[in-house]
């Protein structure tokens, strides 16, 4: 009914804000018609405001590297053994004082605790 309207004003003062409609409304059906059949016009839009969400959204700072080639000396090492105890002093480290304050041997420690 709307439309019918919309196409009568185009004989009047205001027809290429009437026309403007009808072609609005004409896309729109054609969106729709597509979107049914499967295909989807408007995804890149979708993936670009998707793509500028994740630009904003907070990373994680603590960054953890995995190395599969690794001596048995190196495995067989102190550092690389820790008890609970041990574990338990770096996690109250850690939360006392964050991540980055960890020396290299306390990361790894913790690093092969967690393989367990």
């Amino acid at each position: 009914m709307i439309i019918f309207l919309s196409f009568l004003g185009t004989i009047g003062g205001n027809a290429g804000g009437n026309i403007a409609h009808l072609g609005g409304a004409l896309m729109g059906f054609i969106y729709i018609k597509q979107l049914q059949a499967g295909v989807n016009w408007g995804g890149w839009v979708t993936s670009t405001l998707e793509f500028i969400k994740d630009l904003f959204r907070p990373r994680s700072k603590v960054k953890v590297t995995y190395r599969k080639t690794e001596t048995k000396a190196k495995a067989g090492s102190k550092a690389s053994k820790a008890s609970q105890e041990e574990i338990d002093a770096i996690l109250d480290k850690i939360s006392d004082h964050g991540y980055e304050k960890l020396s290299k041997e306390e990361k790894e420690k913790l690093f092969n605790a967690s393989k367990k």
